[in-house]
């Protein structure tokens, strides 16, 4: 991802954490980390790792599918250029 995808997903976790009237340091104690890490991560300035959306989802009373699904909302991504077909079935996680 470019570093403008990272800030935009960073500005929809910012404004989810705060529609749930949470500070950045209530998020950071949940996880287990500083302020200053989510404040990275809310800043496009920190790539999540998978481990870290469900800990951030936790930390903010949700699902991380649900957060995930804020985000893509909020996101506008171009689609991919060319899928690699298998047999017709859609590819799954």
């Amino acid at each position: 991802m470019d570093v403008e995808t990272n800030k935009a997903i960073g500005r929809c976790l910012r404004d989810v954490r705060k529609a749930r009237h949470l500070q950045q340091r209530d998020v950071a104690a949940a996880m287990g980390r500083p302020q200053s890490f989510v404040s990275k991560l809310e800043n496009g300035e920190r790539k999540f790792v998978l481990a870290e959306i469900f800990a951030y989802a936790r930390a903010l009373g949700m699902s991380a599918h649900d957060l995930l699904d804020d985000v893509e909302g909020a996101l506008t991504l171009p689609e991919p250029s060319s899928k690699v077909s298998t047999g017709g079935e859609k590819d799954q996680c």
